[in-house]
């Protein structure tokens, strides 16, 4: 039998065959060969061979992406190291201990998450030593380096895709939710994720936040960045330390959230109601963040969203393709 063609597959078949380039797919749709005019172009998983190699690497480690942000003046949510191999660090298994206890003490509840995933996966929220280990357990079980992080009351996440520097779409990340017996949004995910159950909904000119396009810019321009997506959350000013999660939110494994909210009328987009959790303060109260810089441009799930995401996707995938054989 054979295995459902990806949207991503999908899309690179569409603007192949409109824009007359062969295309060669293999290993189930992961690496793709595309061959044009006589030349020939790469596109691994979600990369695209606009980005050096480095740049690349740089993105994947969440931990160095927050280092380089750190050191050029660009705010962005705290990562900290925690290496599966202690001996290729130097330091001891006390040493990344001691980094836990000082986060849980500063901040009360903190994120542990691969250092290097993607999609939502293997990110948990822990409030005591003892669920940091049980997260470092399952992440270093796949033999993944892990990363350490304040726990944010994230008010909005938003992402923006840029090529050579222009957004060229701003999504903003709706968490799944059910509405309780009076009326408020109970949400199902502490987590932003499209992969995660959230929907993805793109905003249009007057509708994006101030500062947001201008931090993603400057945020990808530090790496010399050409084809990427930047997130970047809404967070109040008053920092993580005192935003607690909600009662009976521990360490949550990974959910089928999503798969009961309400829908909206046309869009399939979560109804209006009241929210439960904290409303939006003013512009004074809150602050912007680059949370991560993804080098690999997924719109997966917010492709199979509608017809019109499809088509939205797709013109932001063309260009890079064209961009690709355009350079030499």
């Amino acid at each position: 039998m054979a295995a459902k063609k990806s949207n991503f597959l999908r899309i690179l078949e569409d603007i192949c065959r409109e824009e007359g380039i062969s295309l060669d797919s293999f290993s189930y749709g992961w690496g793709h060969r595309l061959r044009k005019d006589g030349r020939t172009r790469y596109i691994l998983g979600y990369q695209f061979p606009l980005n050096t190699a480095s740049v690349k690497e740089f993105c994947q480690d969440k931990v160095l992406t927050y280092q380089i942000l750190d050191d050029s003046g660009i705010p962005a949510v705290e990562h900290v190291f925690l290496p599966h191999n202690i001996a290729s660090t130097g330091l001891g298994e006390e040493d990344v201990d001691s980094i836990c206890v000082n986060m849980l003490a500063l901040y009360g509840t903190v994120v542990v998450k691969d250092n290097n995933g993607t999609g939502g996966n293997k990110v948990f929220k822990a409030e005591t030593m003892e669920e940091i280990k049980q997260a470092l357990e399952v992440i270093y079980a796949g033999n993944y380096g892990a990363s350490i992080s304040p726990y944010y009351n994230i008010l909005e996440e938003y992402r923006v895709i840029l090529l050579d520097g222009e957004p060229l779409l701003v999504i903003r990340k709706d968490r799944a939710y059910v509405l309780d017996e009076e009326g408020k949004r109970q949400y199902l995910n502490w987590r932003h994720n499209l992969g995660q159950g959230a929907r993805g909904v793109i905003l249009e000119e007057g509708e994006v936040p101030d500062g947001v396009r201008e931090l993603a810019v400057s945020a990808a321009a530090v790496f010399g960045a050409r084809f990427v997506s930047v997130d970047v959350v809404a967070v109040p000013s008053s920092g993580p330390s005192d935003h607690l999660p909600p009662a009976g939110e521990g360490m949550i494994l990974p959910d089928k959230a999503g798969q009961t909210v309400p829908e909206g009328k046309d869009a399939g987009l979560p109804a209006e109601a009241e929210q439960t959790a904290p409303e939006k303060e003013g512009s004074e109260g809150t602050k912007l963040m680059v949370l991560e810089i993804n080098g690999g441009v997924m719109m997966e799930h917010l492709s199979g969203q509608s017809p019109e995401y499809y088509e939205k996707a797709k013109e932001v995938y063309r260009k890079a393709v064209l961009l690709s054989f355009e350079e030499a």
